[in-house]
């Protein structure tokens, strides 16, 4: 069986396309980060504006964004047999961009509530919360373009592989009939 890749992603291997998509995949990152932050200190923030059911899911979307978007992090810097083992999808174009694309999915419902915590200008923690609502903001629009530019990436890469394979098939017409005599 053949070991898969690990180490650091940043080692020269990749075009300068991939290595820009996962310097910008970190940023995005960063932002959906502290989306799960956000939505899960909210709960402990400002406990008499959620009942029990609203604190739990606020509690348990914001643990799991944070443990989803440290894997896509961690795998854009270094590859760990962990992150491979257990979020798989993440080794390959078209699992990070399907992730980005919904992760952006999943967090519009949030979009209002990140706008309004980004304007809030009363009490001791407004700055914060501007401050990490529009980092999340941020994450949330741009896991779509992230997304989406993995997917052309990917597609563009099948592309040019099969030309690739479609050329090396072709015969020249110096070789055709050109047998190496044994049979």
């Amino acid at each position: 069986m053949v070991q898969p890749e690990t180490g650091c992603r940043f080692n020269g291997q990749q075009t300068r396309w991939e290595m820009a998509l996962r310097v910008v995949s970190i940023l995005v990152c960063i932002g959906l980060f502290c989306l799960g932050f956000t939505l899960l200190r909210l709960p402990f923030q400002y406990p008499g504006n959620f009942n029990t059911g609203q604190w739990l899911s606020n509690f348990a979307q914001g643990l799991a964004i944070m443990v989803l978007v440290t894997a896509a992090l961690i795998d854009n810097v270094y590859a760990t047999p962990c992150v491979r083992n257990n979020f798989g999808f993440f080794s390959h174009l078209c699992g990070r961009g399907t992730f980005y694309i919904l992760m952006g999915l999943y967090s519009l419902p949030t979009m209002s509530m990140l706008k309004t915590l980004s304007e809030e200008t009363q009490g001791d923690e407004s700055t914060h919360d501007a401050v990490s609502s529009g980092l999340a903001l941020f994450g949330v629009i741009s896991a779509f373009i992230v997304g989406v530019a993995h997917i052309v990436m990917m597609v563009r890469q099948q592309g040019s592989s099969e030309k690739g394979s479609e050329a090396g098939l072709k015969a020249s017409p110096q070789t055709v009939g050109s047998g190496s005599g044994s049979v």
